[in-house]
């Protein structure tokens, strides 16, 4: 595991911390605009969101996969 310089550690928890804050802030709106038009919304774009980050993490396991393969 690789870990982040002392000298740029403060840097990097911050900005850490912006993309969640952002990212919680972002999926609040979108709540909140799918709440006003009805729950079936809601859901349904919640569910895309998941198949969305379901896809991207398998994809991201395959390249962590093939880069080991590769190392070996």
């Amino acid at each position: 595991m690789e870990y982040v310089e002392n000298e740029h550690q403060l840097s990097f928890a911050n900005i850490r911390y912006i993309i969640r804050f952002l990212g919680e802030a972002i999926g609040v709106f979108f709540c909140g605009i799918m709440y006003e038009k009805g729950l079936k919304y809601m859901f349904g774009l919640s569910a895309i969101f998941m198949i969305f980050q379901i896809g991207i993490a398998y994809y991201l396991i395959h390249l962590r996969r093939v880069e080991i393969r590769l190392k070996k």
